[in-house]
């Protein structure tokens, strides 16, 4: 399992607003914030990108902490065979 943790991050002087995605491997990205999109689809975009860029394929499962949102990602292998489809 991989856990991808988002945080917002303000816009500043120089950089627009951003959601900052990190995973327990050691891997981040800086996203752009997408303004069509909203809530928990904002998060969800980065840690998308995030698993694109690093290859990271599986199943997605999130909550909600004070800051962002943590992201479960449970690679096929890992799923028990009643989840696979």
């Amino acid at each position: 399992m991989i856990q991808i943790s988002t945080t917002y991050k303000g816009p500043g002087n120089i950089r627009g607003a951003r959601i900052i995605a990190k995973d327990t491997s050691g891997n981040a990205i800086h996203y752009p914030y997408p303004h069509h999109l909203s809530g928990v689809q904002v998060h969800l975009a980065a840690a998308l990108a995030l698993m694109e860029k690093h290859g990271i394929k599986g199943a997605i499962y999130y909550d909600q902490h004070d800051r962002g949102y943590i992201f479960a990602v449970i690679q096929a292998e890992e799923l028990p065979l009643w989840e696979l489809r």
